[in-house]
């Protein structure tokens, strides 16, 4: 079973301040993430892996930010 989905439409929700931990189920699994920001906030999204001590994968990646529609934001 997956942990997190990989449409906008099965994507976890989570909250401000809050740690989040995803699992590689098979490859190329992809987890989806859902968050209420507020426009013209700076947010700060940390992505942790084994190369600063914080999980188990050597290249974590953060692909995108997309709005509700799904439409990467650009920055």
């Amino acid at each position: 079973m997956d942990d997190f989905g990989d449409t906008i439409g099965t994507a976890g929700v989570i909250t401000l301040n809050t740690a989040v931990s995803g699992h590689i189920e098979a490859a190329g699994d992809t987890d989806w993430l859902a968050i209420d920001l507020t426009d013209g906030t700076q947010y700060r999204i940390k992505v942790e892996g084994a190369q600063n001590g914080v999980g188990t994968l050597a290249d974590p990646v953060l692909s995108a930010i997309n709005d509700a529609a799904g439409v990467p934001i650009p920055g």
